[in-house]
């Protein structure tokens, strides 16, 4: 007969592709379309029951998923899953992408221009009127 009470069991964790376990929470990096993330768009994250959907905001750029993560204890639940999103852009080489690119600002513009509550409206008025300024003001 064996005696195990004085024996060890040591395991190793090899590192996976997609997530990593810090201090009992599951996460995972992953680059994300950046055009998809200012659009809220839907996306795959991998999870470790298979992919799940996730709604990107272009506010956020961590998620936390409840449930799907690693179990705290043996036959427990499922802790949460951390989700960071890295947004990309191509490269802008493309004419067509620029062109696109252009439409997209000017309308920006124009709608930060009309609403009198955007950041941006008042920006851009104030240093319209600031530049007027500028103009009349005598140099010395």
């Amino acid at each position: 007969m064996m005696d195990l009470s004085s024996s060890e069991i040591r395991v190793q964790f090899e590192e996976h592709p997609f997530f990593v376990l810090e201090d009992g929470i599951l996460r995972c990096e992953m680059p994300v379309d950046g055009y998809a993330w200012i659009a809220n768009r839907w996306v795959d994250v991998p999870a470790p029951g298979g992919l799940q959907q996730m709604r990107l905001n272009r506010d956020a750029l961590v998620y936390r998923l409840r449930g799907k993560g690693f179990p705290s204890e043996p036959r427990g639940p499922q802790g949460d899953y951390i989700v960071k999103v890295v947004p990309t852009f191509g490269s802008l080489d493309d004419p067509a992408q620029q062109k696109l690119l252009d439409r997209l600002i000017l309308a920006s513009e124009k709608a930060a221009d009309a609403s009198k509550d955007s950041a941006l409206g008042q920006w851009r008025r104030s240093l319209k009127s600031w530049s007027k300024a500028e103009k009349k003001a005598p140099k010395d």
